[in-house]
């Protein structure tokens, strides 16, 4: 696998490649910066890169397409929320099933940082034993090894069960390795859209279940698919360089921002349809 395309749900959520251009992916990203001299972390911009353009130039600040800018104050937890589903009602939700000139916006996945990510998918503080947006592992308990506090392991039982690093002691590359126990447990089962809507269900801010505390921020989005969207980070830190230019312009921004996308929309189709940005999918 070389690229996005490569990926089943890549093929799955965008569709066959055609000659004519009939779709765009985008990968979503949301950091906040410091935009002032006080050095606190006053912004979040929200931005788009172009997952249709070549590698090369998808991450450059010039190609980064500007969603939304808000006060930071006013982007924290579920408050913000009625700013994604916003977007999603006026604007996302026709690019996606009307498109603009016949071609269709879609929202392929996210990326950011940790921190970004649980705010993002509404889930406990990573620092929580719960915290792991993925799958479903816990830890074990203290008292196997006649201790109070849990015991955040267990790392081999995501191997395959056949594994050889399961067993007590086993040997790789001439070194030898030494467990307490067989690692027995089956590889813990991943979260998928069906088992984080019961949790959100049956879930609070006070009251966490598996991890989670509320629904994902871009539950709205047309095509949002827990699995597909939560994703490691790769445009992560091209925030800073897209919003400087940004910044250095617009130096006193006191209320919220936000930036009809069709504008920008129509800039990353032309640079998609162009014959020198053309990447084939299929190469």
């Amino acid at each position: 696998m070389s690229d996005v395309y490569d990926s089943p749900a890549w093929k799955d959520f965008m569709g066959p490649v055609t000659d004519a251009l009939e779709r765009i992916g985008l990968l979503f990203c949301v950091d906040a910066i410091p935009a002032f001299a006080a050095g606190t972390l006053s912004l979040k911009p929200m931005e788009f890169i172009n997952l249709s353009l070549p590698p090369g130039i998808r991450t450059r600040s010039e190609n980064i397409q500007l969603l939304m800018l808000l006060p930071a104050s006013l982007a924290k937890g579920q408050v913000q929320k009625k700013y994604y589903d916003y977007v999603a009602e006026f604007e996302l939700n026709d690019l996606s099933t009307t498109g603009i000139d016949g071609i269709k916006i879609k929202i392929f996945s996210t990326s950011m940082d940790t921190k970004g990510r649980e705010e993002l998918l509404g889930m406990q503080s990573c620092q929580s034993y719960q915290g792991c947006p993925v799958c479903l592992h816990t830890w074990t308990p203290g008292k196997v090894l006649g201790r109070k506090q849990v015991v955040c392991d267990g790392y081999r039982c995501f191997l395959h069960p056949s594994s050889a690093a399961r067993q007590k002691t086993f040997t790789f590359q001439g070194q030898t390795y030494e467990f307490r126990t067989i690692e027995r447990r089956e590889v813990p089962r991943t979260r998928d859209d069906k088992f984080v809507r019961c949790a959100v269900g049956v879930a609070s801010e006070k009251n966490p279940f598996c991890g989670h505390k509320s629904s994902p921020l871009l539950c709205n989005w047309p095509g949002y698919s827990w699995y597909r969207m939560n994703v490691p980070e790769i445009m992560h830190g091209t925030t800073h360089t897209f919003i400087h230019a940004c910044t250095h312009i617009h130096t006193h921004i006191h209320t919220r921002m936000h930036i009809c996308i069709h504008t920008c929309i129509h800039t990353c189709i032309t640079l998609t349809q162009h014959t020198s940005y053309r990447h084939k999918e299929s190469v």
